[in-house]
């Protein structure tokens, strides 16, 4: 998809950013930024119709969708022997994962969920809304963060939705960046 790659760098440098608010050292960081490149990768297993449609998704094109986390799980499997990079490989898989079990690929609840997934997921999320997308224009990340305060944070971390929100300059500032970089691209 002509997105798909921009959409990964600044989930990458969201999550990489958001690690370093949470004071995470500096291993988990690279691991964050590492993840969210990687998020998306079984996005080359789905039709791009589906990525691409200039339009809301029936409930059988989102199916499809839904299979990218799986296809991810299979392309960086390989990777996986090594202990360092099994971390890696779980966030970037289960990032639609909701702790009240309403997420995807498995439906993990509760504490099965971890917080660097979840940290990948907000970093998803900000991202697809602030970026054009074939079936609506930008949001402003101050609509966005509404947004996800009303429909994400009761399923997700809401500690990690203040720091977020507590650095929403630096956040813009870094989302412009991307922007800008991939502009370039």
């Amino acid at each position: 998809s002509s997105f798909t790659a921009s959409h990964s760098y600044t989930v990458g440098q969201l999550s990489y950013n958001i690690g370093k608010f949470l004071n995470f050292n500096h291993d988990k960081c690279t691991k964050l930024l590492i993840a969210g490149y990687f998020h998306d990768i079984g996005k080359i297993g789905i039709n791009n119709f589906y990525i691409e449609k200039n339009g809301p998704l029936s409930e059988e094109e989102f199916n499809h969708i839904k299979f990218h986390p799986y296809f991810t799980k299979q392309i960086l499997n390989e990777l996986s022997i090594s202990p360092w990079f099994k971390e890696i490989i779980n966030w970037a898989v289960y990032h639609h994962e909701k702790i009240d079990g309403s997420g995807y690929p498995c439906g993990l609840k509760g504490n099965e969920v971890e917080k660097e997934t979840m940290i990948i997921a907000y970093s998803d999320i900000i991202s697809a809304l602030t970026e054009n997308r074939p079936y609506r224009n930008t949001i402003p990340l101050e609509n966005a963060l509404d947004i996800i305060k009303t429909q994400i944070v009761p399923k997700l971390d809401e500690d990690i939705f203040n720091v977020i929100v507590a650095h929403k300059n630096e956040i813009e500032t870094i989302i412009q960046t991307c922007h800008n970089f991939n502009k370039r691209s």
